[in-house]
């Protein structure tokens, strides 16, 4: 379990916050915030439903300034791009559904006649 985890985990940027104006790069005040809450059915630990943090944007995507859209492919160093609402800006206009959308498991119900 534990090699899936750190394996899901690396492309992930390790050594700054994802919000492009913040300067926060010491690896002891970044946060991994989950964009998908963990106890929402169907979500996972992948890369494309994590962001990287500092603290104080962590917070604010929990009082609801920060509204994280998704993370989607790119050319960046990571290859991925973290999309965003700060304070009513977006910081790609235009885009407001995330790339990654996680699947809701399949139940099967099986009747016996």
């Amino acid at each position: 379990m534990k090699k899936n985890y750190q394996k899901s985990m690396k492309n992930l940027p390790k050594d700054k916050c994802e919000i492009e104006s913040c300067t926060v790069t010491n690896k002891f005040f970044l946060h991994k915030h989950h964009i998908v809450e963990r106890k929402e059915i169907g979500t996972s630990n992948d890369s494309f439903n994590c962001a990287i943090l500092c603290a104080e944007h962590h917070a604010l995507t929990h009082s609801g300034a920060l509204k994280i859209i998704g993370v989607f492919p790119s050319t960046a160093p990571h290859g991925r791009k973290l999309v965003y609402i700060l304070d009513g800006k977006p910081n790609i206009p235009g885009i407001t559904e995330s790339y990654f959308q996680p699947q809701t498991p399949q139940m099967k119900i099986n009747t016996k006649d």
